[in-house]
């Protein structure tokens, strides 16, 4: 799914300033594309995904406090 960039998003390569796509996102690594992909579906949802998908360790929490669990990263 495309998505159209946002002022404010994880923006230090110029190629992210733009809308992006699955395979532009891949292919030069959009954090802030990644970013909303993983809040899209909510916290929980995306935890039981993960879980499915036997991703990793299957954490994406995060320190407490940090903000910088998976949807962070």
């Amino acid at each position: 799914m495309d998505r159209p960039y946002v002022k404010g998003y994880s923006d230090w390569a110029t190629i992210w300033e733009d809308k992006a796509m699955p395979r532009l996102w891949m292919e030069k690594t959009i954090v802030w594309y990644s970013q909303r992909f993983t809040e899209a579906p909510g916290a929980a949802k995306f935890q039981a995904y993960v879980r499915q998908f036997n991703y990793g360790n299957r954490d994406v929490s995060g320190n407490p406090g940090r903000h910088d669990g998976l949807a962070y990263t």
